[in-house]
């Protein structure tokens, strides 16, 4: 079978599923485990036991940010530029 970062790279590569948001369910919790999940696609991390309250607002937030940047009012491009800001300042800090 595949684990979890093999199906989410299947679902990122496919291009009806790819801007679907994705959460890992995972027993993972080591900081490496999730920044690689980020990097492959991840929305969210969840680290096994959860309370199914948090995955719940997880999804209602995710949810509602999609709506947010990409509604007809959505600030996508500001977020772009704010994020690219915020990770030169990091890199410039260490």
């Amino acid at each position: 079978g595949k684990d979890g970062l093999e199906l989410l790279g299947l679902l990122k590569a496919d291009e009806r599923l790819g801007r679907v948001p994705v959460i890992l369910l995972t027993a993972k919790t080591l900081t490496q485990d999730r920044v690689l999940g980020y990097k492959a696609g991840a929305d969210a991390y969840l680290t096994k036991p959860f309370a199914p309250e948090e995955l719940v607002v997880i999804i209602d937030t995710l949810i509602r940010r999609k709506t947010e940047m990409t509604g007809p009012n959505g600030k996508l491009l500001d977020l772009k530029m704010d994020m690219s800001n915020i990770k030169e300042i990091l890199r410039q800090n260490g």
